[in-house]
């Protein structure tokens, strides 16, 4: 469902005055636009009067802009196919001397997999995504409220996995990119080399992020989390071995009372272990189950033989395993 702007500033709005969690930054000391006043006295005496003079230096203090980014937890989250609404968490912190608005983007650096990415306020800054509770902003940018002196927010980038796997690890790096923002405009630090005395000046105080164009003093920060994609992908394949001698034709022929051997071969693919692994073979119409071969199966165990009930307890990427077992086709009578 589309959202107005009006619509997700009231949602989030909502969500800010239900906030419990305490947030608070370090700020960078005396408020932006304070007037410091230094004044020095001088008392003299000449003959048999005294005097005083005086004089007043005065300044305003700059305006300190110092967005911090950092991640709310883990840099990196494990994803399976076909996952919904993981969630990877940031914090927005206003390090500096006065209040700002706040623009905030979810950046993907490697445009590897996920899809339906949504920035969502996190609400309670649990670090989880919880729909009945935090606040959903949308695909962003966006601009969000004010953030005050000493004041921390709390986002979660939200995305979808696919269901079909390709190869390989698949990482996925997501950059959280906070921008100040002041009247629908990024604020700029201030030309000015040097200090004017009744001017108050913006002076950058952020270090380069991690999202591309993201440099020192340049008013934003960003911090990076990865969706690391694993998933396990069975194969199994079968093939048979006619091993009795035919004496009647000098050969290894298909015929009752001859033994065939049969070998499944199962294959994960994947990166990551395949659990709770049931293989079933039926032992087919015109022939006897014989016996498993000794060293057989090479994981797991074989819980009854005909048919064959074959359960492997976990299969790591990359690994396989094999069964090995005799039928004899039916002699004549």
């Amino acid at each position: 469902m589309k959202r107005s702007r009006f619509m997700v500033f009231a949602v989030l709005a909502a969500a800010l005055a239900l906030m419990v969690v305490p947030q608070a930054a370090q700020a960078w000391g005396t408020w932006a636009g304070t007037q410091v006043d230094n004044t020095a006295l001088v008392s003299w005496n000449a003959g048999s009067i005294g005097y005083t003079t005086s004089d007043t230096a005065s300044f305003l203090v700059d305006e300190f802009i110092n967005l911090q980014v950092t991640n709310n937890g883990a840099t990196a989250l494990t994803v399976w196919p076909s996952e919904w609404n993981r969630p990877l968490a940031f914090i927005v912190q206003n390090a500096g001397n006065s209040t700002i608005d706040l623009r905030v983007a979810a950046v993907d650096d490697t445009a590897v997999f996920v899809e339906d990415v949504e920035l969502w306020y996190d609400v309670n800054g649990n670090g989880t995504l919880e729909s009945t509770i935090d606040a959903n902003l949308g695909a962003g940018p966006y601009d969000t409220l004010t953030i005050a002196v000493d004041t921390e927010y709390r986002y979660l980038i939200v995305a979808d996995v696919p269901g079909a796997p390709t190869t390989g690890n698949q990482p996925d790096d997501y950059d959280f990119l906070a921008m100040a923002y002041r009247s629908s405009a990024v604020i700029t630090a201030d030309n000015a080399a040097s200090a004017e005395a009744m001017t108050v000046q913006q002076i950058m105080g952020d270090t380069g992020g991690t999202a591309a164009g993201d440099i020192d003093y340049n008013g934003s920060d960003s911090a990076r989390a990865t969706y690391n994609l694993v998933w396990a992908n069975l194969t199994m394949t079968k093939s048979f071995l006619v091993i009795d001698s035919d004496p009647m034709n000098s050969g290894q022929h298909a015929i009752p009372g001859a033994t065939v051997r049969y070998t499944l071969h199962v294959l994960n693919s994947g990166t990551a272990a395949a659990t709770a692994i049931s293989i079933e073979d039926i032992t087919p119409l015109g022939t006897t189950f014989g016996a498993v071969q000794g060293g057989y199966p090479t994981e797991g165990t074989v819980d009854s033989t005909d048919p064959i009930l074959w359960s492997i307890p976990s299969l790591a990427g990359g690994s396989s395993a094999d069964l090995v077992f005799d039928v004899t086709i039916t002699p004549g009578p």
